[in-house]
């Protein structure tokens, strides 16, 4: 219909896509608009979650996603976009964005001013239902009919909420592909009613895109994609959630006699190990995570009866927008035989500098060009003739593209791996700290923030160089 061509699921992606190019400067990019339903936007501290039942795991994940500055206009485009879905009756496409649409609401009613009135997360509770049933809890999330809608409640023990985390993000990345398949879809049987042919195939990784792959015991196992969440030499279609959230790592293999063997690893959230005391802080566990990794039984075309030893160096080839950082304090004990908890203060800093060190050649370059660039574009827009593109710093990256923002933690109290309680730190669109936890929400000084003995997850969002 003629309805249903502006609002089909590529247009809704690529809307919800594009309402993060609207990037605000880095004093402004936690700030979510100005009112939101009439109420105005908190300064702090904001509204908490009411537990349903052994669901702050899921209630401090919650806290700290809806928080993400780069986030900010797009909760209220896709609410724009559901209610467009709604008018038009495109139920296939609103079911293809139930998650985000909860989520959406919960953004918007949690930076309100109303901090004595917490919100009841039930419907998104009950759209998280697969996650429990994928742990081996089905039947744990009861709904039961209520004037106000639902109420939820679940039976299931603790969560982890790094697994949940990554989860949450996959299930969101895989609605707005769903959104596109439709999209596919629709453009298919358009075509087949007037006899035109259509390619639906995804984006291909072009042949000088693609890497050999290694596989086990350093043996070739064909092309490696560039993005995850495609199979087949399929390339993935960009989606909010791996414009925000994904980078991409080079896996580089070396050994003598041999060319280099490079794969390149999307990822959500780096987990750093803390167990080696000489890991104090974060900057240590990032040097352990990027540190050359000895490697032996590999064996190479020019040498396949011989094992070789080898080198593995890993690389930033895709910053992400958001760079969650995973600590990892839970870790398997051979003498109880069970998970315990690491008790370890980690250091980590309010601004977080990655060093170039940790770079691959094309992104340092596609970095030093885009400052190159915004660099011209600066001087341009002031009196005098321009800047040079390449100045005497020109072989390095200037420290505010390689910088980050602390802007949400979110902590595991207690002294035990399988139980104990999260709650989460989160920065308002004025800069002020507030603590979440469930339902209560109190101020917190930037003192209170950084170096918490239990930090478990740590959300940076990268610095806006455009300003």
């Amino acid at each position: 219909s003629e309805l249903r061509k502006p609002l089909d699921g590529a247009v809704v992606a690529h809307r919800l896509t594009h309402s993060l190019r609207r990037r605000p400067s880095m004093a402004q990019q936690v700030k979510p608009g100005p009112q939101t339903n009439g109420r105005p936007l908190a300064s702090a501290p904001g509204r908490g979650l009411y537990n349903l039942g052994n669901t702050c795991f899921a209630n401090a994940v919650v806290q700290c996603l809806v928080r993400a500055p780069l986030l900010a206009p797009l909760w209220p485009t896709v609410l724009e976009q559901v209610e467009c879905l709604q008018k038009a009756g495109h139920v296939a496409e609103l079911s293809s964005m139930a998650l985000a649409s909860e989520l959406a609401q919960l953004a918007n009613g949690l930076r309100t001013a109303d901090a004595s009135d917490p919100i009841s997360p039930d419907q998104f509770i009950l759209l998280t239902r697969g996650y429990f049933e994928r742990q081996g809890f089905a039947n744990s999330v009861n709904a039961q009919p209520h004037p106000s809608g639902v109420r939820v409640t679940v039976t299931a023990p603790q969560q982890d909420a790094h697994e949940f985390l990554e989860w949450l993000l996959d299930r969101l990345d895989e609605e707005q592909q769903a959104l596109l398949r439709l999209a596919d879809s629709d453009a298919q049987a358009s075509a087949a009613g007037d006899g035109s042919q259509v390619d639906a195939t995804l984006t291909t990784a072009a042949d000088d895109d693609a890497w050999e792959e290694v596989g086990r015991k350093g043996r070739s196992s064909g092309p490696a994609q560039r993005v995850g969440g495609a199979t087949q030499g399929v390339k993935a279609r960009e989606t909010f959630v791996t414009s925000v959230f994904q980078g991409t790592l080079r896996s580089i293999v070396r050994t003598v006699g041999a060319k280099d063997s490079v794969t390149l690893q999307p990822f959500m959230c780096l987990q750093l190990d803390m167990f080696k005391p000489s890991v104090r802080t974060v900057e240590d566990a990032l040097e352990l995570y990027m540190s050359p990794e000895m490697l032996t039984g590999l064996r190479t075309e020019r040498h396949p009866g011989t094992e070789q030893r080898g080198q593995k160096l890993l690389l930033f080839d895709k910053l992400p927008q958001v760079l969650i950082l995973h600590l990892k304090r839970f870790v398997f004990s051979q003498q109880t035989g069970s998970a315990e908890k690491l008790q370890k203060t980690m250091g980590y800093p309010a601004e977080l500098v990655l060093p170039e060190s940790y770079f691959s050649a094309p992104l340092s370059a596609a970095l030093q060009v885009e400052a190159a660039v915004l660099s011209g574009q600066q001087a341009a827009s002031e009196s005098g003739p321009p800047a040079p593109a390449w100045g005497a710093a020109a072989s390095s990256v200037p420290r505010k593209f390689r910088t980050y923002r602390l802007f949400a933690v979110c902590l595991h109290r207690g002294e035990h791996a399988v139980r104990g309680h999260y709650t989460a730190f989160a920065c308002d669109a004025a800069g002020t700290w507030t603590e979440y936890d469930d339902r209560t929400a109190r101020a917190l000084t930037s003192r209170d923030i950084l170096n918490h003995p239990e930090a478990y997850l740590l959300f940076y969002a990268r610095e806006n160089v455009s300003t």
